[in-house]
């Protein structure tokens, strides 16, 4: 079977019939292609991309040219094309007060296709009234391309910073949010693999926390990392030192391995959240040489020992997190919001 032929229905039926209309649309409304009515000159000024579409370039041009007989909008989104024509054409009343996320998803990428951000500015402001809630809902990952199509900036470098700390990766490396739900496009260029980048680096970081730590164990040959004083003539064949060390580093040692740390791991090989893995390791229990001895005496208090610091060392690498914002993407929404 061919395509279906788009039908020309009453102004009642149609919305897409605007008045002094001079050039047909192809435009897909209700599911169905239908044909529509606009005004070339409410196009030509709302975009410039519609009055390419409308007075091509490469026609002959003459002191009074002609548009096309019509324009072809049949894979545009219906419901968000008729948002822009609505303005285009001054008939702010059918124009929403409010959108939800997938309609003001699909107004933006409209806006983005056809160059024409600055149509819908004064109605940015109800529309996004929520975005600093909404934004950082799991499967709006999206909004990272609103916020860089109207020039959010604060938006986009939150979820950015917030999406670093959150996204996931699948057995092919992948990004996927916590439902498990792959990054849908379109997206701004390179944020995602930019996100990706600044997540495999602080991982790396994060990892290497509890990695140096052992290191220490395995470089302290004939010395130990226990520096707890005893007098020489206390000590007899069981040091006290090295029996705190044994306790730290197999305590360390079986809790990366119930992590699935242990052997130690590349960031690669690490597909859970930098949250998650920042807090099971904050949540690793290192023990250190107990309170009394095993002759019932109290010993000395080992509380350097087992590496009390590194929860603040974790927290710090989290604090420290790169943007994985580019210039490119700066300029862009600057760019946006001046108008240009």
């Amino acid at each position: 079977m061919g395509e279906p032929t788009p039908t020309t229905t009453s102004t009642t039926q149609n919305p897409f019939i605007f008045p002094s209309g001079d050039v047909s649309i192809k435009v897909t409304y209700l599911n169905a292609p239908i044909i529509g009515l606009v005004s070339s000159s409410a196009l030509k000024l709302a975009s410039p991309v519609w009055a390419k579409f409308l007075f091509p370039p490469w026609t002959p041009q003459s002191s009074s040219p002609k548009p096309v007989e019509m324009i072809d909008c049949l894979e545009d989104d219906g419901m968000a094309l008729f948002v822009l024509l609505n303005i285009a054409h001054l008939r702010f009343r059918m124009v929403p007060e409010r959108l939800g996320y997938r309609e003001l998803l699909g107004v933006a990428i409209l806006c983005d296709q056809y160059d024409c951000a600055e149509l819908v500015r004064p109605w940015l402001g109800t529309w996004m009234c929520l975005e600093e809630s909404q934004c950082l809902e799991v499967g709006q990952e999206q909004w990272l391309f609103i916020a860089w199509v109207f020039g959010r900036e604060d938006t986009f470098s939150r979820l950015s910073f917030a999406l670093v700390r959150s996204l996931q990766v699948d057995s092919a490396g992948k990004a996927v949010n916590r439902s498990d739900q792959k990054m849908a496009n379109p997206m701004p260029l390179r944020i995602i693999e930019n996100i990706l980048a600044v997540r495999r680096s602080t991982i790396t970081s994060l990892l290497q926390v509890p990695y140096d730590c052992l290191t220490q164990f395995e470089a302290a040959r004939n010395s130990t990392i226990c520096n707890v004083s005893y007098q020489e003539d206390t000590i007899d064949e069981h040091d006290p030192r090295k029996e705190c060390d044994a306790i730290t580093y197999g305590s360390l040692t079986l809790g990366l391995a119930r992590l699935g740390l242990f052997p130690r791991k590349d960031a690669d090989e690490i597909s859970i959240s930098i949250s998650e893995l920042a807090s099971s390791i904050q949540a690793l229990v290192i023990m250190r040489l107990p309170l009394f001895n095993r002759y019932g005496y109290r010993e000395l208090i080992h509380e350097n020992c087992g590496f009390p610091d590194l929860t603040n060392k974790i927290e710090t690498t989290l604090a420290n997190i790169p943007s994985p914002v580019l210039e490119s993407h700066t300029a862009h929404m600057r760019a946006a919001n001046s108008g240009k």
